[in-house]
């Protein structure tokens, strides 16, 4: 914005050098003699030149009276001018272009006025309340001003484009309900401001700006997206309802929020842009729209992305304590790269697969570290906690902490896909007192749904029952019954074996076996069964426990041998018979004399008969006969520790390879 040519005043030999537009007045005239009534002579739509001038109150008062007789001035130079009282410019019309560069405002109106050419405010300083609602502008230069007071730029008519570059405002500024070609708020300082239920018609750039207090841009309409790239925003900001079309991208890279920042119910039309944003506080995303990428990674102490929809692929980045994603709608495929986050995935309707995984090291966005949120001493592993309603079949688990996560009302369970290192609740440790007929409890280490841990904590049982059982999550309004836990792990089960981890898949057969177990509504009979198999080997998964039943009834088997078993002495076979004449048959006759036992009690424990005991037992354990002597009692007790030895010796085994197998 140029000024315009300027001519020599040749009214008066006392303005020499003073420059005028032609045939227009001096200004000279009137700083020198303000009793000249060179102000009651403008006619309308007149070239004015008050460059430099200090209106004080009466020569205020003279304009003011100018302004309301004649209502409009041409070209109008208030260059470095200073208004030491109020100056009301409403309802005016500046016909052709006007320049208040640097020129310094008590309190001023512009309201409803009309600037049919450009309006150039660079640099002034407004010490009091400013008011350009309604206002007509075209192109309007603010660059570098100072409002000390509020400012109000609601309404503005004609669609202008406005410069607002390295602007200070200290107040409230608003810019409600305007129209905007363009507007750049480059490196400005607003201290609270209102855009809400604005549009700008371009791409409006509030690149490096700084918001003290709450940013409102409610309902805002950005058909050509926008930047706030390094923006701040440490009382937070509003976004609710806004639109950010598809004709470019809406930037918040580098960004900081504060305490309160909303986006909920946006529709992002364009690729969205956080990337390397911080925000101390809540960012939420609530029922807002994504329809084209969403880039990360974003620092938050929490992040809020409920009853969001997704129309294209998402690969998001995300330092946070908590990632909600409840009732989220996607339609592609979608992967989020998680530090710290609890995740909620409460009723996810899911279209394509969705990778929930654990970053383990810091995110970064080219050479700069984005900083983690303040959570103290977490662990960056990243954790889910609900999954009713979401059809599993579709998600995809890796290495997250699964300790906390309620696995009621999902569906196709069997299906899932669990990668890494996804850990889970585990009972506790170490041998538990208490007050009872069995006055320990000692569980052994396995993986364990949160929802067992939950049903155990809730039983009426003896209190030594529920001991180390702690509630590791919040009680929901109604705890899982030991069926649908059952089948829970029935289908968790079948998702390790499908993806051929044998070993993994023993844990989540234990705890069906056990949830099986403690049914109160199965019957005696298969309760009882399954008592024995949980005693006897720990559902075939013990190896420990059917080798130790083993062990001891082998011991059982040797100490009955040798107290009632074996016979004095080994039998010795006789034969009897008549020689025959050369050519004739010859008859014997063997016989095997009855085997005795008649040593006295405290003679029998001998290492002799230890040894033979031992060899008898361990042939029996493998089916094979002793092929010794044996008492009556003694034949009994081999008959019976050959039918219940190799059952210990068989489950030992199958325990074993349950814990080894790969298919």
């Amino acid at each position: 914005m140029g000024e315009p040519t300027w001519a020599t005043c040749q009214a008066d030999p006392l303005c020499s050098g003073v420059q005028v537009s032609p045939n227009d007045r001096c200004i000279a005239h009137l700083a020198g003699n303000e009793q000249s009534g060179l102000l009651d002579g403008i006619a309308v739509g007149e070239s004015v030149d008050f460059r430099g001038v200090t209106f004080n109150a009466a020569l205020t008062q003279k304009l003011q009276k100018a302004i309301a007789r004649c209502t409009a001035f041409g070209i109008s130079l208030f260059t470095d001018c200073q208004f030491l009282a109020p100056i009301d410019f409403s309802d005016f019309k500046f016909q052709g272009a006007c320049w208040f560069d640097g020129a310094s405002f008590d309190a001023a109106d512009f309201g409803r006025s009309i600037f049919h050419e450009s309006a150039c405010f660079l640099g002034a300083t407004f010490h009091a309340p400013v008011t350009f609602q309604l206002s007509s502008l075209g192109r309007a230069d603010l660059s570098r001003a100072q409002f000390k007071g509020g400012a109000d730029f609601s309404s503005l008519q004609r669609r202008p484009s406005v410069n607002f570059q390295d602007c200070t405002f200290e107040d409230i500024t608003s810019f409600e309900n305007s129209e905007l070609e363009n507007g750049s708020f480059e490196r400005t300082q607003f201290q609270m401001v209102r855009f809400s239920r604005a549009t700008f018609l371009g791409l409006p750039t509030f690149r490096r700006a700084e918001f003290g207090g709450l940013a409102n841009f409610e309902n805002v309409k950005f058909p050509y997206g926008a930047n706030f790239r390094y923006s701040s925003f440490p009382e937070g900001c509003l976004f609710t309802g806004s639109e950010f079309g598809s004709r470019g991208p809406a930037v918040f890279a580098g960004a900081q929020f504060g305490k309160m920042t909303g986006f909920t119910k946006v529709k992002f039309e364009s690729e969205v842009y956080f990337s390397g944003a911080v925000c101390k506080g809540s960012i939420s995303f609530k029922s807002s729209q994504f329809s084209d990428l969403l880039h990360g990674p974003l620092s938050a102490k929490d992040v809020n992305l409920g009853y969001a929809s997704f129309d294209r692929s998402v690969r998001f980045e995300v330092s946070s304590k908590n990632l909600g994603l409840s009732r989220a709608t996607f339609s592609a495929a979608a992967a989020f790269s998680v530090r710290f986050s609890t995740v909620d995935l409460t009723d996810v309707h899911l279209s394509s697969p969705l990778t929930i995984s654990s970053y383990h090291s810091e995110f970064t966005v080219g050479d700069l570290t984005v900083p983690d949120p303040e959570l103290g001493d977490l662990d960056p592993l990243s954790k889910v906690t609900r999954l009713a309603g979401v059809d599993a079949k579709l998600l995809v688990l890796s290495d997250v902490d699964l300790a906390k996560c309620s696995f009621a009302g999902a569906y196709h369970l069997d299906q899932i896909t669990l990668e890494g290192d996804c850990r889970f609740a585990t009972p506790p440790t170490g041998i538990k007192w208490g007050v009872s007929t069995v006055p320990f409890r000692w569980w052994t280490q396995r993986k364990t749904l949160s929802d067992e841990v939950l049903w155990r904590s809730q039983r009426p049982v003896k209190l030594l029952n529920k001991k180390g059982w702690e509630v590791s999550r919040e009680v929901p309004t109604q705890t899982p019954s030991i069926q649908n836990i059952a089948a829970t792990y029935r289908q968790l089960r079948k998702t390790f074996e499908d993806g051929l981890n044998e070993p993994g898949a023993a844990d989540f057969y234990y705890g069906e076996m056990e949830m099986r177990r403690r049914d109160e509504h199965a019957s005696r009979s298969e309760r009882g069964l399954l008592h024995a198999y949980w005693a006897l080997s720990g559902f075939g998964l013990r190896a420990s426990r059917a080798i130790g039943w083993l062990a001891a009834s082998m011991a059982v088997t040797i100490v009955l041998m040798m107290g009632w078993g074996l016979p004095n002495q080994a039998a010795k076979q006789t034969a009897t018979g008549i020689a025959s004449a050369p050519g004739k048959e010859t008859t014997l006759v063997i016989e095997v004399p009855k085997q005795n036992l008649t040593i006295p009690f405290d003679k029998r424990w001998t290492l002799s008969r230890l040894e033979r005991s031992g060899r008898i037992v361990i042939n029996s354990v493998i089916f094979r006969s002793s092929g010794q002597g044996l008492t009556s009692a003694g034949v009994w007790i081999e008959m019976t520790s050959r039918f219940t030895e190799p059952i210990f010796l068989g489950l030992s085994i199958l325990a074993i390879r349950g814990r080894i197998k790969r298919k």
